[in-house]
């Protein structure tokens, strides 16, 4: 049912409707370029680049990754050592000093996870 509200509000509608774009600008537009058959290339080029720059990231990050965590059993073991001495040295020491850092380490994996899932305690 349209009541002539509906008419009224459609014919002050039609009197904001775009115009068309000219019919040169619209030719411009929609005319093909004459070195369209080489952009191919462009894109592929771009793509082999992209794949190139992930590869050599990928292999890079690993490296660091590695370093990482040669330097972090390095500093893992100098705290053990320190530890122990400071517990009075001796197989007893050291075992205390281990499972002190273990769960150091597991504490702040936790504190890590929480922060990283935006969960806070």
């Amino acid at each position: 049912m349209i009541d002539s509200h509906d008419h009224d509000t459609d014919a002050r509608l039609r009197h904001y409707a775009p115009l068309a774009p000219p019919a040169r600008l619209r030719a411009r537009v929609l005319a093909r370029p004459a070195s369209s058959r080489g952009t191919w290339w462009l894109t592929a080029a771009a793509a082999l680049a992209a794949v190139v720059f992930h590869v050599l990231a990928s292999a890079t990050y690993t490296e660091i990754r590695a370093d990482i965590s040669r330097t972090d059993d390095a500093v893992r073991s100098q705290q053990i050592e320190r530890l122990a001495a400071d517990l009075g040295g001796g197989e007893a020491a050291r075992a205390a000093a281990v499972q002190m850092v273990q769960l150091e380490e597991q504490m702040a994996d936790r504190t890590n996870a929480a922060s990283d899932t935006g969960d806070r305690r």
